[in-house]
């Protein structure tokens, strides 16, 4: 008798404590799908301020075509978590110099416009590490100001991991 009320007690607090983890992640999902709606919205808004502007070069609305094609990509958080974790020593390929040279001298040229490009690809790349409940924190952390990967950040921002690419493929992220 005893032990049956041991078991019943020990299986209502492992029933308890499954529901509380089950309510905890659901609640992390509804709030990464949060956050990613608003940064999802930030990068649409400014892309679409952008894409309008007849003056927005090719390489910049690549650049945004490629970014809108990963908001949709269940696998890209994991694609830009591995091009951090690899992102040291790897040297930028010709045409993302190209497109990274064409994209500063027309912000250089239109100083209004920057805010909407650094809005664009900066929310569009938040909001990729949204949409993964592994990969995206490891994405977020990773790049967090003090982390020993932030320090990579820019090399990796620039590398050959992410390559522009217009022909179709799923994009510059490469694993």
């Amino acid at each position: 008798m005893k032990l049956d009320l041991v078991l019943a007690i020990a299986s209502g607090a492992a029933v308890i404590i499954c529901m509380r983890v089950v309510a905890q992640t659901l609640k992390r999902r509804s709030d990464d799908l949060e956050e990613f709606k608003k940064h999802s919205k930030r990068f649409y808004d400014a892309a679409a301020k952008l894409v309008e502007d007849d003056a927005t070069p090719g390489d910049l609305l690549l650049l945004l075509d490629f970014l809108n094609r990963e908001l949709d990509s269940p696998d890209a958080a994991k694609r830009l978590f591995a091009a951090i974790r690899q992102g040291t020593g790897i040297s930028m390929s010709d045409k993302a110099r190209r497109i990274s040279a064409s994209i500063n001298a027309f912000a250089a040229r239109r100083p209004e416009i920057e805010p909407l490009i650094t809005n664009a690809i900066g929310s569009g790349m938040l909001a990729i590490t949204y949409k993964s409940q592994v990969y995206g924190p490891l994405c977020r952390m990773s790049m967090m100001p003090g982390s020993a990967v932030a320090n990579r950040a820019v090399s990796m921002a620039e590398s050959s991991r992410y390559r522009l690419d217009g022909n179709g493929s799923d994009g510059l992220l490469t694993a």
